[in-house]
């Protein structure tokens, strides 16, 4: 008979005896979900503080304890590995690094990162994910000055927005982040009341081509009444002149 998903034991197998571990794991241990964009290399190190100001200390805890991080495709994959595959931290370590952590040079990120564009159209709040993403992965000993991201985040971006952040002369990274969002919000608007005026004039004019051609028109009713009016008018004007001369002259002279 198969054995039930739920009594299955898992990828992670350690030796007894096992140490308990704090109740409601799941509460104050940080998440990773490789869609976020989080780096894994910077999970590992968010996991290992949180566990160490928690108390833990035994290995077999540590192991037990990191499945609990795990949410989309990362908790997909841990549920794919064999069952008793992760008998050590080091197993799961090197397991978890190699599945999603990032194997390229420091020298490629970096050039990675100095040859970045944003997409077109691409919004600025997914551009900087992108652009900080890329950051991170650099080590911190090899990681350009403030005054080097400033100028390689400012000449990815467009240059309709890059010009006005440029003027800003922001020092910081994180402030021509937030700028370059503050613009693009500026842009946006002005774009959309443009658009909204544009339609308006368009309209306008639509209008006076109308009435224009409505004067123009040899077939409008309207006009061709006023005409027929004016006519009946003159007829009846010509009747009576005929009549009064008739009145005075019955007899004509041939």
């Amino acid at each position: 008979m198969a054995q039930s998903p739920w009594n299955n034991p898992g990828a992670v197998l350690m030796p007894p005896p096992l140490s308990p571990i704090l109740a409601h794991p799941e509460k104050w241990l940080p998440k990773f979900n490789p869609e976020t964009g989080m780096l894994a290399e910077e999970h590992i190190n968010n996991f290992m503080l949180s566990v160490n100001l928690n108390g833990v200390t035994n290995e077999d805890a540590v192991v037990r304890l990191f499945p609990y991080t795990m949410q989309g495709t990362a908790g997909s994959w841990y549920f794919s590995l064999p069952s008793g595959s992760i008998t050590s931290w080091d197993i799961f370590q090197s397991k978890f690094l190699t599945k999603f952590g990032d194997d390229r040079s420091t020298a490629t990120l970096i050039n990675d990162l100095s040859n970045l564009k944003a997409e077109a159209r691409e919004p600025i709040k997914d551009f900087n994910l992108r652009f900080n993403k890329i950051l991170n992965k650099i080590p911190a000993a090899s990681q350009p000055s403030e005054e080097v991201r400033c100028e390689w985040y400012i000449t990815a971006l467009p240059s309709n927005l890059a010009i006005f952040i440029d003027r800003a002369n922001k020092t910081t990274l994180v402030e021509n982040l937030t700028e370059a969002l503050a613009v693009e919000k500026r842009v946006v608007s002005l774009e959309k009341r443009s658009a909204i005026e544009e339609r308006k004039s368009k309209k306008i004019s639509f209008k006076e081509d109308t009435k224009k051609k409505q004067t123009k028109d040899p077939f409008d009713l309207e006009g061709l009444q006023k005409v027929l009016k004016s006519m009946s008018n003159e007829m009846i004007d010509i009747k009576k002149q005929v009549a009064e001369t008739s009145s005075k002259n019955p007899y004509r002279t041939f």
